[in-house]
């Protein structure tokens, strides 16, 4: 695809929609049908933006008589962020919830926002400020983990409380369902969900975890461990192992189960690695060349649901698209603010990204990836 002219838009501009947030966005999330989404912002609030491109790519595509294509700018802005308040000065958390909905929580206290922002509150937090929350869309099951401790509830609104002197800060539930994952520190902790406060493996990781993700199939997970690097697991043949000795802290690593790889930050071009020789111990013979090196870290990365593609930002803000395993760049942007979140939408047709007090939505028309 070229550009209209000489003189035309970036491609990131042709593409995007653009919105000036009140403050900096800290973390940014899809909800389950991926019509919507949702920025944690710096000061407690949260800004929330439909998915639904009015003008989308391929309404402005055409093609000459040569076969070329080219594509025409926006005609309108886009509507206004709808931003919620803070609750004084607590940090906001947010995950995706059932339907459409994001489970929201401020202190001690959680509501669930639907996709137009309609807010209904949920009984508080039992174990006080909350440091962390998922919802797993299989087992309809909520973790929420806060300063006192781990509360389970179920989808019929039943709660449990446990894990007082467990420390946990992080947690994820498997996409099956079947497991709950806790980083306690610099622990990794995996339970059942039958029974989610037993631990039945522990292991021990490089540093504080921050984040944890899980392979679409429960097979691996990878917790993000700072300075320390990664700890990946293969949950199925119970083997662990750190990745270090990154140039710089890895902020995002992801999964693609089309390629069967382990994506990263934190190196001066896209990490990657093959699942069939996953890099544990020393050995790094599943290395897979993927991008061209720069002269500035990757900082962010997200992962396409179906396809082998990752998308990729630099510090400098140099915003890519390349194959895993494969050495081509498609340049969105050559430079821009560092990033604070990229995310791939469930459906693979937009990309988000946060900078400064920016939030980008990227339509991806599928011509983008013919040949």
């Amino acid at each position: 695809m070229s550009r209209e002219s000489p003189g035309a838009f970036p491609l990131f501009d042709l593409l995007a929609r653009q919105w000036r947030l009140p403050a900096p966005a800290t973390g940014l999330y899809f909800n389950a049908n991926s019509s919507a989404v949702a920025a944690a912002l710096q000061d407690g609030r949260v800004a929330l933006v439909a998915v639904a491109d009015p003008e989308p790519p391929e309404s402005r595509i055409a093609e000459d008589d040569a076969g070329r294509r080219t594509i025409t700018a926006r005609r309108a802005e886009p509507a206004p962020a709808l931003v919620l308040a803070a609750h004084g000065d607590r940090p906001v958390r947010i995950a995706a919830g059932p339907g459409e909905s994001f489970l929201i929580a401020r202190g001690r206290e959680l509501a669930r926002v639907t996709a137009q922002g309609t807010e209904g509150a949920m009984e508080p937090s039992l174990g006080g400020d909350v440091l962390a929350l998922d919802h797993g869309a299989a087992s309809g099951m909520t973790v929420i983990v806060a300063q006192n401790g781990v509360e389970i509830r179920d989808s019929q609104g039943g709660a449990v409380q446990g894990g007082a002197d467990w420390g946990a800060q992080a947690v994820a539930i498997s996409p099956d369902g079947g497991w709950i994952a806790f980083g306690c520190g610099d622990s990794l902790w995996l339970t059942r969900r039958e029974t989610p406060f037993e631990i039945v493996r522990r292991y021990k990781c490089p540093q504080r975890i921050e984040r944890i993700n899980w392979r679409a199939d429960a097979a691996f997970l990878v917790a993000i461990c700072g300075k320390g690097g990664l700890a990946l697991l293969d949950v199925d043949g119970d083997r662990f192992g750190a990745i270090a000795d990154f140039p710089v802290a890895p902020r995002s690593a992801a999964f693609s189960v089309a390629a069967n790889a382990l994506v990263t930050s934190g190196a001066f071009r896209i990490a990657a690695w093959d699942l069939a020789r996953p890099p544990f111990g020393a050995d790094r013979s599943g290395a897979l060349e993927t991008g061209r090196p720069g002269l500035v870290p990757v900082v962010e990365v997200a992962i396409h649901p179906t396809r082998k593609l990752v998308a990729a930002v630099y510090s400098s803000g140099q915003f890519v698209i390349a194959e895993i395993g494969g050495r081509d760049e498609l340049i969105l942007q050559a430079a821009g603010l560092e990033p604070r979140a990229l995310l791939w939408s469930g459906d693979g047709r937009t990309l988000g990204l946060t900078a400064g007090e920016g939030l980008s939505l990227v339509s991806l028309p599928e011509a983008l990836f013919k040949s």
